[in-house]
């Protein structure tokens, strides 16, 4: 009985011992990884060198991959290195181009994200009133993204997943769009001229007062956008009234996004 005794007191204590050993474990890797997020992000917020903060962006993604939990609070810190590395007043120079640690930043974004249930009032990434001129965005997942008065004018958007986006008044001109998907998209004021539209959709798209003067639509599903205002040829006006389904629901009514433009954050 002593034995018995013994050996189950034994066993209980390695139990306990080990039960604590892990807490422990769990802990430190859990101060690791606090330490990797606080380190990546005091290196975005480096002022001087565009190399450092590309070394953040790559150490955000990476923990990214590791440790899910760290997904939202991540994406959330690049999308702010973005808007504040090419704000729209860097547009104003024509010889301006995205610098890498932006690009680098959209391409996590891009290749990370998770848009908000359809009945959400947020958006999956802030990118409002940036410069995103020439920016390599193909391929990659915007949906619904906030792009308020974003400048994406000579942007790659080959392929890109843009459903649901704010765009309202943003400037896509001269941008390669083949085979984007903006369904439900809010375009309106936007300005699409003398962009690569082949094989677009567009179904749903508020897309009044929209300047596509001088887009390639052609194989574009336009249906049941709405136009009024728009500047259009005939051709564009004549692709509305293709019956090619049913209608397309808004991600969100129209009038459900002004009230909280512009102090909207990315959903958590």
């Amino acid at each position: 009985m002593l034995s018995l005794l013994t050996a189950m007191v034994a066993v209980a204590v390695s139990h306990f011992s080990n039960q604590a050993a892990q807490r422990g474990s769990d802990i430190a890797e859990s101060g690791l990884h606090e330490d990797r997020f606080n380190n990546a992000v005091q290196n975005l917020g480096n002022p001087d060198s565009v190399e450092v903060r590309l070394g953040g962006v790559y150490q955000l993604a990476s923990l990214i991959h590791d440790v899910p939990r760290y997904h939202a609070p991540a994406l959330k810190q690049l999308a702010s290195l973005v808007r504040n590395h090419a704000p729209l007043l860097k547009c104003g120079d024509a010889n301006w181009e995205v610098p890498n640690d932006v690009q680098g930043a959209l391409s996590v974004i891009g290749n990370n994200n998770r848009p908000p249930a359809k009945s959400s009032m947020r958006f999956s990434s802030d990118l409002s009133r940036t410069c995103l001129r020439g920016a390599n965005m193909a391929q990659m997942n915007f949906e619904r993204a906030n792009l308020h008065q974003a400048n994406l004018s000579h942007a790659l958007l080959n392929g890109s997943t843009l459903a649901g986006v704010y765009a309202f008044g943003a400037d896509f001109s001269g941008a390669m769009m083949m085979k984007s998907d903006l369904t439900c998209s809010i375009l309106t004021t936007a300005k699409i001229r003398n962009s690569m539209l082949l094989g677009a959709k567009l179904l749903g798209a508020d897309m009044i007062a929209v300047d596509l003067t001088e887009s390639l639509t052609e194989q574009a599903d336009m249906s049941y956008a709405q136009v009024d205002g728009a500047i259009i040829s005939s051709q564009q006006i004549n692709m509305l009234a293709k019956p090619l389904g049913p209608p397309q629901p808004y991600c969100l009514p129209p009038d459900q996004y002004f009230p909280i433009i512009p102090g909207l954050e990315a959903e958590q």
